[in-house]
């Protein structure tokens, strides 16, 4: 039922327990470096096993349809899941059909993913370790917190996982990659971090649900489609500064109100908007920043608006007032 290797062991063996269906936990020592093919292949009734940071290799099928582990933690040393003999496992790698695997904290730092390494895993939370470069992909993953440190969410990484709703990422995230959060489609909140500044291409595209999304003032590029696609987006916090936006960053979102911080110098096209308010400390309204919003009903300007733009209302034929604060100097 326990199994306790000694301090200096270096290896599990390959098949050392295979189909022991009674074997509830392992402990492992520091020294351990290797965990073999097979070794815990069927292990119907192993609940939980600590794999120390010391292990760099989890070989294929070492853990294959452990069906009573809940958790697992992958150290930060490990390069490989599922490498054996010589080869990749195609189909099934080192977790493959732990049918009750629901929680994977991953700090691998450069494991060689094959996607296969979790095969049949109904994985809902994933816990993501400072400094890891990639990590494998969990279709049914619910929730995702990456800890401090983390400085980027990876391409690709979340693409279609149409069950994620929850996404934690610290202060330390500077980068959100092409096609991150691509098609997801129950993601109904999303906080970007203060110290982002770059936001790539269809990173959020199609996701459905988002209502509300918040750019803080730190980005300076929104890429192609970012945003594209997000079918419920309704409300958009603008607070970048000094930001390249593209003029599709938006595309097909139906963006009725849009707030804008203090200090903005660039607004993205969007023609579908209703209100506008501008926060106090703003003191531009930038040239054709509203150009033909057609639906553009409502204005709201601090008093600290000085200069008004070229261009920056033309065209806004729904627009039937707006107060001009005694603050501003310039109509261009």
């Amino acid at each position: 039922e326990n199994v306790t290797f000694a301090e200096g062991a270096t290896i599990v063996p390959n098949g050392a327990f295979v189909g022991c269906a009674d074997l509830i936990s392992v402990t492992l020592p520091d020294t351990m470096i290797t965990i073999g093919e097979d070794a815990f292949y069927d292990c119907i009734s192993l609940e939980s096993i600590n794999i120390p940071d010391s292990v760099t290799a989890i070989n294929g099928y070492a853990f294959y349809n452990c069906s009573s582990l809940t958790t697992i933690t992958i150290p930060q040393n490990v390069t490989s899941l599922g490498y054996s003999n010589g080869y990749w496992y195609s189909d099934n790698g080192a977790f493959s059909m732990c049918s009750s695997l629901k929680t994977v904290t991953f700090n691998a730092y450069n494991c060689e993913i094959k996607n296969k390494e979790f095969y049949g895993c109904p994985v809902k939370t994933l816990n993501i370790g400072p400094g890891v470069k990639s990590f494998p992909k969990f279709s049914s993953v619910e929730t995702v917190t990456f800890a401090e440190g983390a400085t980027k969410v990876p391409s690709e990484a979340f693409s279609n996982c149409a069950r994620l709703n929850t996404v934690d990422l610290p202060d330390t995230i500077k980068r959100i990659e092409y096609n991150a959060f691509y098609n997801c489609d129950s993601l109904l909140s999303f906080e970007i971090p203060e110290n982002v500044v770059y936001i790539g291409d269809n990173a959020f595209y199609d996701c459905d649900a988002l209502a509300e999304i918040s750019i803080p003032e730190t980005v300076n590029q929104v890429e192609w489609y970012a945003f594209a696609y997000c079918d419920n987006l309704s409300v958009l916090n603008f607070n970048a500064k000094n930001c390249s936006v593209n003029s599709n960053s938006f595309y097909q979102c139906p963006i009725k109100t849009l707030n804008v911080g203090a200090g903005v110098n660039k607004l993205p096209t969007i023609r579908t908007l209703e209100t506008v308010a501008f926060a106090e400390g703003a003191t531009k309204v930038p040239n054709n920043a509203f150009l033909s919003c057609t639906e553009l009903t409502t204005v709201n300007l601090p008093d600290s608006i000085e200069t008004i733009g070229n261009n920056a209302f033309k065209g806004c034929t729904g627009l039937t007032s707006i107060t001009i604060p005694n603050s501003v100097t310039t109509i261009d």
